[in-house]
Formats: structure tokens, sequence, C-alpha cells
């Protein structure tokens, strides 16, 4: 016989289940804008703009919340599936459910269902589009530094920029990284600039990055100033450069602007030029775990109402309690494993997939036991 499927509760429940989503994502949407523009107005005013910078604020703000609401997602389903049961629970709509003769699962599979199909849509389409506004936010707020250091990785190496003063400033370009350090350059070279006239160049074997020390091995020396003078040295010293190597990598490896369609080729320049690229590796296995980790939020939510412990009260603040406790451990037991996988404890990959596939399997077995 042909399995019955109540449609109507199914719109109901799905229904009612979007409209929870509804409300949780409108607040944590509003409490991200508000402390992304208190953020960037604070940026802005310590420059000098002829701009608007509420406007400015506001729309760098903008740009910044689709990368965020990714990592938060999780943390929106887990309270929107608390906000629909404790509904469900205080309606008593689990014993008109009973007595209809419909199974009490429709309450589960349905929201979990969204969840997951929420997951993947995310994956699909909008991860590509907040990487875009990611990099229109990082390009943007660049632009608004003080310095004018810059950092790109291309085909034809690694090049940084360094504005020494306002006349002086000198390019670098190596061509790989050694040993997965941005500290050790190979095959270096440096051009020096002022008034936007090269001086010279300085050609070098290897270089190491210490502070604002830079040291080299082996180089030559061309002085475009003095009839292209060539001058060859065993090792040669400059102090005091304006290069933060700790922050342009960490603008360099900013996985936030990278589209998951683009991930592969990313990898394979930087790979290429000796860096192994594991933020991109982490951003990669994050987006494809997502559907699993919505739909584990669903099965989390569920159990937090539903099997509670008897002392605690049906109150919605009792369960928001519970939910941030939840969230909170869920979080950091997740940044825990991550961080054994890039310390090499443990394989990246599986650092990532593990916490996600134990959670849901553990909480998946626990809810249909319990069902029963």
């Amino acid at each position: 016989m042909k399995a019955f499927t109540p449609w109507l509760l199914v719109k109901y429940i799905s229904r009612e289940f979007s409209y929870s989503l509804f409300i949780m994502f409108s607040i944590i949407f509003s409490l991200l804008i508000l402390t992304g523009f208190v953020s960037e107005l604070t940026f802005f005013s310590e420059k000098n703009l002829q701009n608007n910078i509420i406007v400015e604020s506001l729309i760098l703000a903008l740009f910044k919340i689709p990368s965020v609401l990714t990592e938060t997602m999780p943390f929106i389903f887990l309270f929107a599936g608390l906000h629909f049961y404790s509904k469900i629970q205080n309606n008593n709509e689990l014993s008109s459910i009973n007595l209809s003769g419909v199974s009490r699962r429709y309450i589960l599979n349905i929201p979990a269902i969204y969840a997951f199909v929420f997951g993947v849509l995310m994956i699909v389409l909008i991860s590509p589009f907040s990487a875009n506004l990611a990099k229109i936010y990082s390009e943007t707020k660049n632009k608004f530094s003080r310095n004018e250091n810059l950092m790109i990785l291309s085909n034809t190496g690694l090049w940084l920029k360094d504005q020494i003063d306002k006349n002086n400033s000198m390019i670098l370009r190596a061509d790989r990284i050694e040993n997965d350090n941005f500290n050790f350059l190979k095959n270096v070279s440096i051009f020096y600039f002022k008034n936007n006239i090269l001086l010279e160049k300085i050609d070098a074997d290897e270089m190491e990055i210490v502070g604002d020390k830079w040291e080299l091995i082996n180089i030559e020396k061309i002085d475009f100033s003095k009839n292209f003078e060539i001058t060859k040295l065993p090792n040669y010293q400059i102090y005091n450069s304006n290069i933060d190597i700790e922050k342009l990598k960490n603008i360099f490896s900013n996985s936030e602007t990278v589209s998951i369609w683009d991930i592969k080729q990313n990898l394979e320049l930087l790979r290429k030029r000796g860096y192994y690229g594991q933020e991109l590796i982490i951003k990669l296995n994050k987006d494809l775990v997502l559907p699993l980790f919505l739909l584990s939020m669903i099965y989390i939510s569920l159990l937090i109402v539903f099997k509670k412990p008897k002392f605690l009260s049906n109150k919605f603040y009792i369960l928001v309690f519970l939910g941030i406790f939840t969230g909170i451990l869920v979080y950091y037991l997740n940044e825990f494993s991550i961080s054994l996988g890039k310390s090499n404890k443990v394989p990246l990959i599986l650092s990532i997939w593990l916490p996600i596939i134990m959670l849901t399997s553990s909480t998946f077995v626990f809810v249909f036991d319990k069902n029963e």
C-alpha cells in the first residue's frame, strides 16, 4: 500500500519553521549589522575623509555581513529550532498529531530536510556571492589603510610593496616561499624607487625576514643612478621595513574572499609558490560539511526542548540559555579539533568532518531511539 503523506501538515510545519527561521535570522542579522557598523564607524573616524563616513560604514558593514552569516548560520538554525519546537510543545500540538494518526517524525524530518537543503543552497549560491562581497570589502578597506603596503601572488611570483615614506618605496619579488614560511623567500629581486624613478635593483638567492630586518644571501646590486654599476656582495642587510609579514599573510590567506568554485585554482597557484594553503582547505571543507552541520543543529534543538531535565521550566529564556551554552560548546569543540588538524596531530580534513559527523550521528541515534 502506498504511504500516505499529509501534505497539509507538511505545509504547516514548513511555514511555521520558516517563520521561526526568519525571526532568528532577523535578530542575528540586526546584531551583526549594528556591531559591524560600529566597528567600521570607529575605523573611518580615524581617517580624514571627505565622504559621509556613516554611509561608508554602513556599506562596508553590509559587504561583510554575508561571510559572517555563513559562519553563524548553524547557530541561527539552532535557535530557530528552539523557537519552533517550543511553540509545538507549548501549543500541545504533539497530541493533535498523535490523535490524527500521523507519525510524530514529521516535526523532525521536515525541519531537518529543510536545514540540509538550505545548507546545499548556501554552498552552491550564497558562498560565491559572499566571497565576492568579502573581496570588495577587503579591497575597499585596504584603500583607506594608513600605509600602502601590498601583497600579491601571481604566476610570476610573490610581490610585496613597501611604501617607505612619501617619496621612497620599494617592490620585492620572490619566486617562492620556503618551507611554507613567509619569512623565508627564494630568488629575490628588490626594486628601489624615489619619486617613482627606479634607482637600483638588488638580486639575491635567498632572503630571511626577522621583524623589520631583512637578510639577503649572494647579492648582485645594480645602481641605475651610476650608469648601471654592478656590485656583488656575499650578504646585505636592509633595516626598518614597514612590511608586517604576519599581517600581510593574514590578508593573503583570507579565505573569505575565495569562492568555493575557485579554491582548487587558488590552491594550485599557492602550492606552485611554496605555500600549502591550509586556510583554503579549511574553508572548502567547512563549506562542504555545512548541510550536515545545519542538520545536526535541528536534532540538538529538538533534544533541548523535549529532553531537557524536568526541573527546568518551559520558558523560552531557559531554552535560549541552553542553546547559547550548547552553541558555545559545539563551537569550541569544532575549533579545538581544527587546531589539532592545523598542528598536524590529526589529518586536517578529518579534523573538520569528524566532530560534525559524530555530533550528527549521536544526536540522530538518540532522537530516533527516544522517539520510538
